[in-house]
């Protein structure tokens, strides 16, 4: 769901050829150091949220046991979320 509202979005907003506005203030901005901001305050930021909402993940998927019904309910919440 999440991934079809980004890409409804992104092709909504002119697609390919069109840059957010928000990097182009951004590029305004930081002028020649607009690389690095981007680098650090958007990309890896991104990367490190997107780490650490998976990392809980990896306990459940590395366990010996099987699935129980709590792991289920706990599944049915996040992709009712």
């Amino acid at each position: 769901t999440w991934g079809f509202r980004l890409t409804h979005n992104f092709v909504s907003r002119g697609g390919v050829g069109h840059e957010d506005w928000r990097y182009s203030d951004m590029r305004r901005t930081f002028g020649r150091h607009f690389w690095w901001a981007s680098l650090f305050s958007v990309f890896l930021g991104q990367a490190a949220f997107l780490f650490s909402a998976c990392l809980s993940l990896y306990g459940v998927l590395c366990a010996p046991e099987p699935l129980t019904a709590t792991d289920a309910a706990g599944a049915a919440v996040c992709f009712g979320a």
